[in-house]
């Protein structure tokens, strides 16, 4: 299965926990240390090559696997990989096929992020690939506005997807009865935005339950003179994050993408000061621990409530390296402990360090 439908739907929340956000995935946390845990990434090629030759690469990475784990793992272990080749299906627009693989576990997941090919043979399952995608995918409702009717999007990393909604069909019966209570009015000016704003009302009304449904963030979009009064209007602005003026309604959903990105930079742009205020905070409360073995120590104690990694901005095409084996163990430890696991920029943390643990306080 793919990751789409199980993100994290809160804007403000940053906690990245693999036991609570995928269930499927319970079990990783209580392998045990003796038992191969095996991790596989597959960078999937930009053109589409087929299951038969995505099956091979697996094949490859299966034989390459039974060479190294113990001789009473390598049938479990085969029979695993089995199970996942059989399972597969066709990834859309995804960049990596990530592997999670042990005697009593298989499980599969295609990614947004681009990460190289690695096979990686440890005690504990090397997730942060997993982590730094979901970090990095932010879900959100894409609305754009006009004055006859609106489209409604949900938008990832580089894809948006039209909702179905019954909103228009809603504001269709308005039309109706808005037009024999001002069948009279003689300004056709008048008559229009009169007509715009209890409209726009009624959408107001109706989005906002559509979007405490979805829980997400939401964008809108529409000319400047509908956006005016759509912010005026609006009851309840928590619930629209941004707005963007321009007539885009016909516009295809590239050049959507396009005009959201900056939003979307700004979110980040904010999330960054907010992991900046933290470390202030715990640095001020010395509850700011950097350093492998410190952290090993108060994490072994239970005092860890955050992890940060300080990663490359192209972190997930750069190679597998040993210290990305330390980040890997301590994430998982992270994880086991109900703990939350952040990837900063490089440089975000004090004193250069790749490595920074948050206590509870």
């Amino acid at each position: 299965m793919g990751l789409v439908g199980i993100e994290d739907r809160t804007y403000n929340k940053t906690t990245f926990m693999l036991k609570d956000y995928y269930p499927e995935l319970k079990e990783m946390m209580h392998q045990s240390e003796s038992t191969p845990c095996v991790s596989v990434t597959i960078k999937l090629e930009k053109e589409w090559i087929g299951l038969d030759d995505l099956k091979k690469k697996i094949e490859v990475q299966r034989l390459n696997t039974l060479h190294k784990v113990e001789e009473h793992y390598k049938q479990l272990i085969s029979d695993r990989f089995e199970q996942i080749i059989a399972s597969l299906a066709v990834p859309l627009h995804k960049k990596t096929l990530v592997i999670y693989i042990s005697p009593s576990l298989a499980s599969h997941y295609y990614l947004d992020l681009e990460f190289e090919n690695s096979l990686v043979i440890d005690r504990y399952f090397h997730v942060n690939p997993m982590l730094q995608n979901k970090q990095e995918i932010l879900q959100y409702l894409f609305v754009l506005l006009n004055s006859k009717d609106l489209k409604i999007y949900l938008g990832g990393l580089n894809k948006l997807e039209e909702i179905q909604h019954e909103i228009s069909d809603q504001i269709e019966d308005f039309d109706t009865d808005f037009g024999e209570k001002v069948s009279n009015f003689s300004e056709t000016s008048k008559y229009h935005e009169t007509r715009l704003k209890k409209y726009l009302a009624v959408v107001d009304q109706k989005l906002q339950v559509l979007v405490h449904h979805y829980g997400m963030p939401c964008i809108v979009s529409g000319s400047e003179k509908t956006i005016g009064l759509f912010r005026t209007i609006a009851k309840s602005n928590q619930y629209y994050k941004d707005f963007i003026s321009g007539n885009y309604h016909d516009a295809n959903k590239e050049t959507l993408l396009k005009i959201i990105q900056p939003v979307l930079a700004s979110w980040r742009g904010q999330k960054e000061m907010e992991y900046k205020r933290k470390i202030e905070e715990a640095i001020h409360a010395k509850k700011f621990v950097t350093g492998p073995a410190s952290i090993t120590q108060h994490l072994n104690n239970k005092q860890g409530k955050t992890l940060l990694i300080s990663m490359e901005e192209e972190s997930g095409n750069a190679p597998f390296e040993s210290n990305d084996d330390v980040k890997n163990e301590l994430a998982f430890q992270m994880m086991k402990q109900g703990g939350e696991v952040i990837f900063l920029k490089k440089g975000s943390l004090p004193e250069q360090t790749e490595l920074a643990l948050i206590d509870y306080y």
